[in-house]
């Protein structure tokens, strides 16, 4: 909690370094010391004392730490009439329903087109559940997911037709399972489909100058059965077989680079 001092005949907030009100301060109780105010913010008629130390939850009941209660600015007395843990159940259950879980995919796609550097969702978050709650598939898959007990497997996913654009309803693909998105991702990489998290390696026959390519030091090590490439590429030190670390340049007869 933030304590008013006083300072040269005024009280002073010092969380915001202003005057408290005048108004407050001729409202307060007069068992209260003044000095012992607290202003969380001055705009606000309410005020709270430093001896506040617990407070009863609305929702559970229960007689907590004051310290259990999120600070609110909009609230008379600074805190939440709800406890943290009613709190988060409260949320919990809220991003359990349908409005919720479009919520979470609706701010997870806007997070993910900025990660990536993509234009933001061509939709609005209305626009997008409107769409979503007339697909029949949603609602199947959300029904599934309710009864396994909210697994994360089988949460309801949004899948795209087109990694490598933007989320936009032409791009729209189908509505399936987390776990079958995760797997075809999976799949994509593996099969040099989708290469957004994958580096494309060269490799030069030292005695033959032979050169090979590879979409992902995966699919060299897999095609090659060649170890230690990526130490290679980068340069990284290594244990050979007396125990010594070493940098070393090449791996299984050839020099291995990144393709610029």
């Amino acid at each position: 909690m933030m304590l008013c001092i006083l300072q040269k005949n005024n009280y002073i907030c010092t969380a915001y370094n202003k005057p408290m009100l005048q108004k407050t301060l001729n409202n307060a109780p007069d068992n209260v010391n003044l000095p012992s105010l607290v202003c969380y913010k001055p705009r606000l008629k309410g005020f709270i004392f430093d001896t506040m130390e617990t407070r009863r939850c609305i929702k559970c009941g229960k007689i907590k730490d004051i310290n259990e209660f999120r600070e609110c600015d909009t609230c008379k007395d600074g805190f939440r009439l709800k406890c943290k843990s009613c709190n988060g159940d409260l949320n919990r259950l809220y991003k359990r329903t349908k409005h919720g879980l479009l919520g979470r995919i609706y701010n997870n796609q806007r997070a993910t087109s900025r990660r990536r550097n993509h234009p933001l969702p061509t939709y609005t978050k209305q626009e997008f559940l409107d769409f979503c709650l007339n697909l029949p598939d949603f609602h199947l898959l959300y029904d599934e997911w309710v009864k396994s007990d909210y697994q994360k497997m089988l949460i309801p996913s949004f899948d795209r037709k087109d990694d490598y654009s933007g989320y936009s309803f032409e791009n729209f693909n189908k509505f399936g399972t987390w776990q079958k998105n995760f797997n075809r991702g999976h799949s994509d990489r593996k099969n040099g489909i989708n290469n957004k998290n994958s580096r494309a390696v060269v490799g030069v026959n030292i005695k033959t100058n032979q050169v090979i390519e590879f979409y992902s030091i995966s699919e060299a090590k897999r095609k090659t059965g060649i170890n230690h490439i990526s130490s290679a590429c980068s340069g990284k030190k290594i244990k050979n077989g007396n125990g010594n670390s070493c940098i070393i340049k090449s791996a299984g007869g050839y020099k291995w680079n990144y393709k610029k």
